[in-house]
């Protein structure tokens, strides 16, 4: 029976506390958000999108398997759920606001190998 406050009727009461642990052991800046977040990763064997460092050190440890933001953006354009205009509007505007995932550039190059960020075509 799903009980409130339990989505998918899984409860992640047991494996959180190793994700806490391990959280505090690390000195990792990682949100009670994030490590119930995680624990759902963890119980259901989800993938997890996050481009949050310390969440991926949590997500490693644990096996949980993550994706950066990037990667889903090329797997929605891949599907067609979005269009690589809307993708590369999307980064774009991550650029803009300076918010941008580690090792973006090399990343959008590599997923998006025919376009050209922003700042690259800045520098042209």
């Amino acid at each position: 029976m799903k009980m409130a406050g339990e989505p998918c009727g899984v409860s992640t009461k047991k494996s959180i506390a190793p994700l806490r642990d391990f959280k505090q052991e690390k000195r990792l800046g990682v949100s009670n958000v994030d490590l119930e977040c995680l624990a759902y990763g963890y119980e259901l064997k989800i993938t997890i999108v996050t481009d949050d460092p310390d969440m991926m050190v949590v997500a490693q440890e644990f096996d949980v398997e993550i994706w950066g933001a990037l990667r889903l953006l090329k797997v929605m354009v891949d599907n067609e759920f979005i269009t690589v205009d809307k993708a590369k509007e999307i980064t774009d505007h991550w650029q803009y606001l300076s918010d941008c995932p580690k090792n973006f550039h090399r990343d959008f190059k590599k997923l998006f190998p025919t376009l050209t960020s922003q700042n690259e075509e800045k520098s042209s």
